[in-house]
């Protein structure tokens, strides 16, 4: 199968039916000439909800790193299975394997290293050791220091090195080494640091800022025109289904799978962000609508996030439900009654010019107390959404860097679990 520009052409297209052609998989040549796979994501085992907590660290990462500032550092690491996608990534010569949080919200690549000091900050993680890669190279006089919504941090010096993540392999990637993590890292061994999935604009490196994974991927040759892409498929940790990043290719099957193909919706990449247009959602299917707002796309977010018209349009359509108001932040969050739970009302966002379900069982978060269950949709102030995990795990998404659009698809499951909380992964 020979490469062809059909998938180039698409990008011009937005919003548009990509034709599920031959034609139109021709990065599945890549992958094969590649051998690149699934990467397999699994959860921490430190399973602790805290529907307060996820919500002000969603907004204190836009608030601070933000649509009205414009600047500032702000990311957060999740506790809870659907907060985090833990990913193994293989850093070095010879390689050595640390767990990363995927993140398309921030775009920096850190790890823990054996530079932490105390050395007892770095227990029960796995250390990057730069003297032990024979490829690594120093950056001199480089640095970086990060500072999170929940008031967590790390700091360190920065050098370059081999990656490889499911056989995608990036020789000069910046990493940036941790020489100082607070004790929120510390004490969350589940991860050995993150990898950003953003734009190169927010990149936090200095005195010059580095470039991500994806976009060395395509500067060094590696992927080739039509193919710098990268895409996710998430699952609830309620469910026996594998998430799965895929580097360089779409995965077919998924596709196929969805009776669709993939619609196309333009990003806006100026603050860095995976930022698309938000026009209006659709409760039962009434339709609630705005004008000049927008969405991120965040994989590193755990709620979907959505203004308060969208919020309050869902919530109301559910007698009995309600909120509480955390007597520290002022945030507030809703919940509904367990006998809802059977039949929570449909829920769709428009991206694109397309009308997307977000699946029912999504919206369970966590329970909070024997008759009520805080919902996974909360609300943001301004003009923006933050579309995390919980709109991630009703679609098939394409990232699509060359481009600069994310390609979506169905991913709806017949059935979820709708137990709205869990000690652990399934059995």
């Amino acid at each position: 199968m020979k490469l062809t520009s059909a998938f180039v052409v698409l990008a011009a297209l937005s919003g548009a039916f990509a034709a599920p052609t031959t034609e139109f998989y021709a990065n599945s040549k890549v992958q094969r000439d590649l051998g690149l796979q699934k990467i397999p994501l699994t959860r921490p085992t430190n399973y602790v909800p805290n529907i307060q907590k996820a919500i002000a660290k969603a907004i204190a990462k836009y608030d601070r790193r933000s649509f009205r500032s414009g600047g500032g550092r702000a990311n957060a690491t999740a506790e809870t299975y659907d907060d985090a996608w833990i990913t193994p990534v293989s850093i070095g010569t010879p390689p050595q394997v640390v767990k990363l949080d995927f993140d398309t919200g921030s775009s920096d690549l850190w790890v823990f290293s054996t530079e932490i000091s105390p050395a007892s900050d770095s227990a029960g993680h796995n250390l990057f050791d730069p003297s032990k890669s024979s490829t690594f190279a120093n950056l001199d006089g480089y640095t970086w220091e990060i500072g999170y919504g929940d008031g967590s941090g790390a700091s360190g010096d920065v050098g370059t090195d081999t990656v490889n993540i499911g056989g995608a392999i990036v020789k000069t990637q910046a990493i940036e080494l941790a020489q100082s993590v607070s004790v929120e890292f510390v004490n969350d061994t589940s991860t050995d640091g993150l990898l950003g999935l953003a734009f190169d604009n927010i990149n936090e490196v200095d005195p010059v800022k580095q470039k991500t994974f994806p976009t060395r991927l395509a500067e060094e040759g590696t992927l080739p025109s039509g193919s710098q892409l990268f895409t996710t498929a998430f699952y609830s940790q309620r469910d026996a289904e594998q998430s799965f990043w895929t580097f360089g290719y779409i995965d077919q099957d998924l596709v196929q799978a969805s009776g669709e193909a993939l619609r196309w919706t333009p990003v806006n990449p100026s603050r860095g962000f995976w930022e698309v247009p938000l026009t209006r959602v659709t409760v039962n299917g009434k339709a609630t609508s705005v004008s000049g707002y927008t969405g991120v796309v965040d994989s590193g977010t755990t709620l979907l996030l959505v203004p308060e018209a969208f919020r309050d349009a869902w919530y109301k359509a559910i007698p009995g439900s309600g909120y509480d108001t955390d007597p520290d932040s002022g945030h507030i969050s809703w919940w509904f009654p367990n006998s809802a739970l059977d039949s929570l009302p449909e829920f769709k966002i428009e991206l694109g010019g397309t009308l997307w379900t977000v699946q029912p069982e999504n919206f369970i978060y966590d329970s909070r107390d024997a008759n009520t269950t805080y919902g996974s949709l909360q609300s943001i102030d301004g003009h923006q959404a933050i579309l995390g995990d919980v709109f991630l795990k009703s679609v098939y998404a394409v990232w699509d860097t060359e481009n600069k659009r994310i390609g979506l698809v169905p991913k709806i499951q017949k059935k979820q679990n709708l137990q709205p909380t869990s000690t652990g992964p399934p059995p």
